[in-house]
């Protein structure tokens, strides 16, 4: 009987002693210091850029740590995300983008290296509308009165935007394909010469970043049909959403953090609460206000909760319009 209780005790014992380790591991982990890299694929003033840069001064305040931002600019910010997947999941790498970079340019980019599952959502940063604008001598005023006039005119059913796949772009596609009409994008290298155009009442209306045409609008120099926020933006309450108007789209560009898969949980959760923390001081939130964005700050849980849901609604899209590029 001795024989047999001895060896299945020192068993139990080690099995304890490992149950135990696991912990320990997360908690090292959790606790490892050393600088922190913030991977952006944009170029240095840019408002991603200026995201990071800000997060990143807050964030070494709260961990203790140097925090730096890196620039991978090029592909769309596909490079960047590239050196993410790349990254050990040690929590010394994230990176601050878009969703459509992460989750929507996997469904439209025929050659993309990664899929969203390849990474782990961190934190809710921001969101940068977007909206439809129109010249201001369109012949029409509204969303109602331009679906009208691009069904009268299909011939020239045409929009302006100057980033392909973005959401901008994929709202002026499902906004044509909602209306039957086939509505053509007409792509720009810049933003600057596409709002140009529509001052000069070049093209039919544009579909861009709301901060981009606001103060024009207010100007008097372009008209804003609508948002396609779910409800009217803070920063424009004047403007009605797409939704009011009788069209069931929305859109804009969600800001996030994300970190390698396999990034233990602790250290996840603790960049998380930084990213929080830093979005809710007011010096932040007017420094995003300034540029246009909407300050969110929405932990691990619930980013990872609207991610989901916007990969299943993007993928709808996607697949409604049939919109791929080969690259």
């Amino acid at each position: 009987m001795n024989r047999f209780f001895k060896p299945l005790r020192r068993g139990i014992v080690l099995a304890a002693l490992a149950t135990l380790a696991l912990p320990v591991c997360s908690w090292a982990a959790a606790d490892a210091k050393g600088p922190i890299r913030i991977i952006v694929g944009y170029s240095p003033g840019n408002s991603g850029d200026m995201i990071a840069r800000i997060l990143a001064e807050k964030m070494s305040t709260e961990l203790g740590t140097s925090v730096y931002v890196e620039n991978r600019v090029g592909a769309g910010s596909r490079i960047a995300v590239d050196a993410l997947k790349r990254a050990e999941p040690d929590g010394k790498t994230l990176m601050v983008g878009t969703f459509s970079v992460m989750g929507i340019f996997p469904m439209i980019f025929t050659k993309t290296t990664y899929h969203l599952s390849d990474f782990e959502p961190v934190a809710h940063i921001a969101n940068s509308n977007v909206c439809i604008t129109a010249p201001i001598d369109a012949p029409y005023k509204t969303v109602a009165e331009y679906a009208a006039w691009l069904k009268q005119n299909p011939s020239r059913a045409q929009f302006g935007n100057e980033a392909a796949g973005s959401p901008a772009h994929l709202l002026g596609l499902e906004f044509g394909r909602v209306i039957d009409v086939n509505n053509t994008l007409i792509p720009y290298k810049s933003t600057t010469q596409m709002i140009s155009d529509l001052i000069g009442n070049q093209i039919p209306a544009a579909t861009l970043a709301l901060p981009s045409v606001y103060k024009l609008h207010q100007a008097g120099q372009v008209r804003i049909l609508a948002v396609a926020s779910e409800q009217r933006t803070p920063s424009a309450p004047d403007l009605p959403t797409l939704k009011e108007s009788g069209y069931d789209l929305s859109a804009n560009s969600m800001y996030g953090a994300w970190m390698p898969a396999g990034t233990p949980r602790p250290v996840v959760d603790r960049i998380s609460k930084a990213i929080v923390d830093a979005v809710a001081q007011a010096d932040v939130q007017d420094k995003f206000r300034q540029l246009g964005l909407e300050p969110t700050g929405k932990d691990r849980a619930e980013f990872v909760r609207i991610s989901d849901q916007s990969e299943k609604d993007w993928a709808r899209i996607v697949k409604d319009t049939g919109f791929r590029i080969d690259e």
